[in-house]
């Protein structure tokens, strides 16, 4: 398959290179604006910038760093850490975030302008921790910490947390929960990826902290994922979210579908959860074959043609 690989400087021990590899989002670096910053291609004429964009190009120059000790590429990750630590706002339940440039157009009516995206803010983190345990940023390890707390707030308070679990469940720690990528209180979309990438933000921290708490919370997300993650197999390929107010299954591209993969893998690690590693490969054999690539393929088609909005999603 190909489509996202692993980082190559991964080390679940300390912080170090992150979990998935962005080489190519190195390239806006390479085209920054005024500021030093990539741009965020929105077409405005005002200076708005992604942090979704500046978290993957920030990963990805950090990789290159790691890789040939190349100064121009820690620069460029320095500056983009240091547009999150002076660009963050606070939110009402507590926690600080970077409210993207625009609203998704499957969203709109749903999200309000200046929305916070969970995906975006769990890359934003993992820059932070970054910053400052490998290159001593100020204010970086503080910024991440205040940010993290997003994973603990429900999305009814603002934050990214959604309780999944039997009818009966009282809430609390030993509640099940999910991360969204696109916090909407009254329609759980539910994204692979925005979880996954939320379970690394989580056990970064962790891993950083040595907080029980961000490890609680990780395990709780981790039970999230292993209740519903049956949900998210289709018996030859994988969904991209359990959005159930789309018109049919929003199943994921090939390229979703290899990333998928790959974080289930990752996720069996951090978290020693077997089913992680043992679906992860029972995916990664529905790539193999032509017959479920060509069905895959066919859904999305399907898919895009009832669901012209949806073309406008990230993950």
């Amino acid at each position: 398959m190909s489509g996202t690989i692993a980082g190559k400087f991964v080390d679940l021990r300390s912080p170090r290179g992150y979990h998935l590899a962005y080489a190519a989002f190195a390239d806006g670096c390479e085209s920054c604006d005024t500021l030093g910053l990539p741009p965020t291609g929105s077409g405005r004429a005002q200076v708005v910038h992604s942090p979704w964009l500046m978290a993957r190009s920030a990963l990805a120059c950090l990789e290159l760093y790691l890789e040939n000790g190349n100064r121009e590429r820690r620069a460029d990750f320095e500056r983009i850490a240091h547009w999150l630590i002076d660009n963050h706002e606070e939110q009402p339940g507590g926690f600080l975030g970077w409210p993207m440039p625009d609203v998704p157009r499957a969203f709109r009516g749903e999200l309000s302008d200046g929305w916070f995206s969970g995906s975006a803010h769990a890359e934003c983190i993992a820059v932070l921790v970054r910053a400052g345990t490998l290159l001593g940023v100020d204010g970086a390890v503080d910024c991440a910490r205040r940010a993290v707390i997003g994973f603990a707030t429900p999305v009814e308070d603002g934050g990214f947390v959604r309780e999944v679990g039997e009818e009966g469940h009282e809430g609390g720690l030993e509640t099940m929960v999910f991360a969204e990528e696109y916090p909407i209180a009254g329609r759980a979309s539910m994204t692979f990826g925005g979880h996954a990438r939320a379970m690394f933000a989580l056990s970064d921290f962790a891993t950083l902290d040595g907080d029980q708490g961000t490890r609680t919370l990780l395990n709780r997300y981790a039970r999230g994922l292993e209740y519903v993650l049956d949900r998210f197999d289709l018996g030859f390929w994988s969904r991209a979210d359990l959005d159930s107010m789309w018109r049919g299954v929003r199943i994921a591209t090939i390229t979703q579908h290899t990333e998928q993969v790959l974080q289930l893998s990752l996720l069996a690690d951090i978290t020693e959860c077997d089913v992680f590693g043992s679906t992860s490969e029972q995916w990664r054999a529905y790539a193999r074959l032509r017959r479920h690539r060509w069905k895959s393929s066919l859904l999305q088609g399907r898919f895009r043609i009832m669901n012209p909005i949806a073309l406008t999603l990230q993950t």
